[in-house]
């Protein structure tokens, strides 16, 4: 039998990965915002008390949780956003449409001034990179000039990444919601790992 070569840390090193810095706007706001809408009122004292109790120590570690998971919620929606872009790039067709949901559950995850700095952060990373470059070239020359500039190009993008992000809160409240229609456990949540660049 032959030995194998490890090159899983020249493989890794290789690996190039799309920018994330938005979501760092996500992380910081979102659970925040969440959290200080929650304590109003003390929402959901009652369900904590009654269900999760002996699962959180406190009531404030139960709404970090809740707001943890909506924060989650929207960073996987700014990469399904991302993977309608690239689905688009890829079958040479124009972005899709943005389509915000019409009504949100409360309370809701990104507000006017959070929505502003995501847009503006997926803007100022993605006007770096060379492929939406190329992509908004192709776009011109395939769409009659859709776009006049490079920024209106990156402006859709990034509004599509913005949707993307309030749908994915908002379907994380979905699930918590039904969680506790259904007297069931809180759902997952979890972070998918870093997109990668293919290509």
């Amino acid at each position: 039998m032959h030995d194998l070569i490890d090159t899983d840390e020249a493989d890794a090193a290789a690996e190039r990965f799309w920018p994330e810095g938005f979501k760092r706007i996500i992380r910081e706001e979102v659970s925040k915002l969440i959290v200080d809408e929650l304590k109003q009122g003390n929402s959901f004292q009652q369900i904590y008390e009654e269900r999760f109790s002996d699962k959180y120590p406190d009531f404030d570690r139960f709404l970090e949780r809740i707001a943890n998971m909506v924060g989650i919620g929207a960073e996987n929606g700014a990469d399904d956003a991302f993977d309608d872009i690239h689905a688009a790039f890829q079958m040479e067709t124009p972005l899709p449409d943005s389509m915000e949901y019409a009504h949100h559950l409360w309370p809701q995850g990104l507000n006017t001034e959070t929505k502003r700095r995501l847009h503006q952060s997926v803007i100022e990373e993605y006007s770096q990179e060379r492929y939406y470059q190329r992509q908004y070239k192709n776009a011109n020359e395939d769409w009659s000039g859709r776009y006049s500039d490079l920024g209106r190009f990156l402006n859709e993008v990034a509004q599509l990444v913005v949707a993307g992000a309030v749908n994915g809160a908002d379907d994380m409240l979905e699930e918590i919601y039904r969680a506790f229609m259904h007297s069931g456990p809180l759902p997952p949540a979890r972070r998918r790992p870093k997109r990668l660049k293919i290509w």
